[in-house]
């Protein structure tokens, strides 16, 4: 994972390695002639060594430059810095972008088909500038034989006017998906392999292109990867809090790309998806590896609604078009993204239902995911998939079965969480979160808690502080050799038992026995009970004829709050058919029954 210590470090070293070349003063809007950006940027390509494209212009007031046609591309294999902050009056701003003030723009109206800056070579850097208008790519990376790489593309406006507050998107030319910055590698008509890697996008305000804000796509036998996308504004206006989106999605990866790194930026307001990764199945062409986390997605700066128009995450479709590739496998979605308040699903994964493998692998952890509209996590575009007997089904993720919370007990400040997972013979790790309901009553994970490793049964337990009475909790479960992650759980109630307990000598100050959950259920159930005294204990279950069924416990058991599991089995460990049952709990001193209902 590259930090932003790490980005900031490289532009460093790419900024130091110009004092090797020319320098060349563009001191004129004009598109032509001396002391244009036209002839300086011809003249740095003829130039050996890493050159310098400064800008004197006269005046303190904004300075728009106008191509008749497409500017140069970019080939000097040495590389180039433009520098829009040169400019009288700009200002360099450190993350976020709201603190940067441009005063060159490049505007397209009149360039014609042709992108706004088009890259072709290593070790170029643009900054400080507004580029919008062109009918293609705001800023164009094209892989090369040599490799297109160790670009940045630094504290620029790309889709926005120079004051960042109104549209001037670039793609206007919508007869293909153009993109504010593409990082692409196209088909080679002369079937050499063409490379894009290790490319910066950092600080910059990419906002209402059409179609996409950032994209990052490839065509094999090219290769696309170790793009880091870092502290960009996609989708909002300069401040991070209005919505200027971009007419598709916020962020594409797709066709192969891998290793791509998407953190900390704010990427919200957007037409379609914040984020959509996507393969190519025609040609069963993989995304994978790719990495986001510590964005907000969804939210504005300051954590107030602005969604998306679709999905927070999309892994396996593209909305834009309707697209449904599939082929995304091992991207991990966390730690510390907040994906809340989206039009449609907070993460959804989808899988071609050509194989049974090609949307595996995702894993989704430690995020804040809440208030979107429809689930937290979706596979397979179904709503809540529920759970089946030891895992068996497949389909995104392989439709992983998520944890049954049995009970959240609070009692005097610590909450007792119990629950199973049924998906033998994998290893899981669970994740707990404090949940924000959803309607369908599974999840939404808002606030995470904690994570824990169940026992070779798939039972588990933790003590957490951090709930109270009336929190809700839910859970998702990732098993450890593939990855996949699942939905969230049900959620389950923090129930306040402190009123059961002295709180001077934590005895129990009357047996009682609760009612089992959850009721109904499917694959089992926890029926809990409290002891004033150390008791023999016995527990046993009938069915609606009065028959006995299951003979659970018969023991001694301590002062304080039991829990026993029932799986829903006869004594020879057979399933039982859906009906009513009761439960019954005696000690030497006290007996009570409740009523409980299995559905299969």
């Amino acid at each position: 994972m590259k930090t932003t210590l790490h980005i900031m470090l490289v532009i460093h070293i790419i900024w130091m390695s110009h004092l090797s070349g020319a320098t060349f003063v563009v001191i004129d809007t004009l598109d032509s002639g001396p002391g244009t950006l036209r002839n300086a940027m011809i003249l740095a390509n003829n130039q050996t060594g890493t050159d310098t494209i400064l800008f004197q212009i006269p005046g303190t007031n904004l300075h728009t430059i106008y191509p008749n046609s497409g500017l140069p591309q970019i080939i000097d294999p040495s590389g180039v810095l433009i520098d829009g902050f040169s400019q009288t009056g700009a200002v360099s701003g450190n993350t976020p972008p709201a603190t940067i003030v441009l005063k060159v723009a490049l505007d397209g109206t009149n360039a014609g088909a042709s992108h706004g800056l088009f890259i072709r070579s290593k070790y170029n850097t643009i900054q400080g500038l507004a580029i919008m208008n062109f009918k293609r790519d705001g800023i164009r990376i094209e892989g090369s034989p040599e490799g297109t790489a160790y670009n940045t593309i630094y504290s620029n406006f790309i889709g926005t006017d120079p004051s960042g507050t109104s549209a001037q998107g670039n793609g206007t030319n919508q007869l293909s998906l153009w993109a504010g910055v593409n990082v692409i590698v196209v088909p080679a008509l002369d079937d050499v392999a063409r490379t894009a890697y290790q490319n910066y996008i950092y600080n910059n305000l990419i906002s209402k292109n059409f179609a996409i804000g950032i994209s990052i796509a490839n065509c094999p036998p090219g290769d696309v990867y170790e793009t880091f996308v870092t502290g960009n504004y996609v989708g909002t206006d300069i401040t991070g809090i209005q919505a200027l989106g971009n007419l598709h999605c916020g962020i594409y990866i797709g066709e192969g790309a891998h290793d791509n790194v998407i953190d900390k930026n704010t990427i919200s307001g957007n037409a379609f998806e914040g984020i959509s990764i996507t393969g190519f199945e025609e040609a069963e062409i993989i995304t994978y590896n790719n990495l986001i986390e510590e964005n907000i997605i969804g939210l504005d700066v300051h954590l107030s609604p602005l969604p998306n128009g679709k999905d927070g995450i999309n892994i396996g479709e593209y909305y834009g078009t309707q697209y449904h590739g599939g082929y995304a496998i091992n991207n991990i979605v966390g730690p510390n993204n907040i994906i809340a308040e989206n039009g449609d699903t907070g993460v959804r994964i989808w899988e071609h239902p050509k194989n049974n493998w090609n949307g595996d692998g995702n894993r989704i952890t430690k995020n804040s995911i809440y208030h979107n509209h429809t689930l937290g996590i979706d596979l397979d575009d179904a709503g809540v998939n529920m759970n089946d007997a030891s895992d068996s089904d497949m389909g995104a993720n392989q439709e992983h079965n998520f944890p049954n919370i049995l009970s959240a007990i609070f009692v005097n400040g610590q909450t007792t969480i119990t629950g199973t997972i049924d998906n033998t013979p994998l290893q899981n790790i669970v994740e707990l979160f404090k949940s924000a309901s959803d309607p369908t009553g599974h999840g939404e994970g808002k606030t995470y808690i904690l994570q824990t490793v169940p026992d070779q049964l798939g039972n588990w337990t933790v003590i957490t502080t951090v709930l109270n009475p009336g929190d809700t909790v839910t859970a998702t479960a990732t098993d450890t050799l593939n990855m996949n992650t699942s939905e969230f759980s049900a959620n389950v109630a923090v129930i306040d038992q402190s009123t059961g307990i002295d709180a001077r000598s934590s005895q129990t100050a009357a047996f009682d026995m609760m009612q089992n959950y959850p009721n109904p259920f499917n694959n089992g159930t926890l029926l809990t009970y409290c002891l004033p005294k150390r008791s023999p204990v016995d527990i046993r279950i009938y069915n609606d004829l009065g028959k006995e069924v299951h003979h659970t416990v018969y023991k001694q058991k301590e002062t304080g709050i039991h829990q026993e599991y029932w799986n829903g089995k006869d004594q020879d460990g057979y399933f039982l058919p859906s009906g009513i049952y009761f439960f019954r709990v005696i000690t030497d001193s006290f007996m009570k029954m409740k009523k409980m209902v299995l559905l299969k």
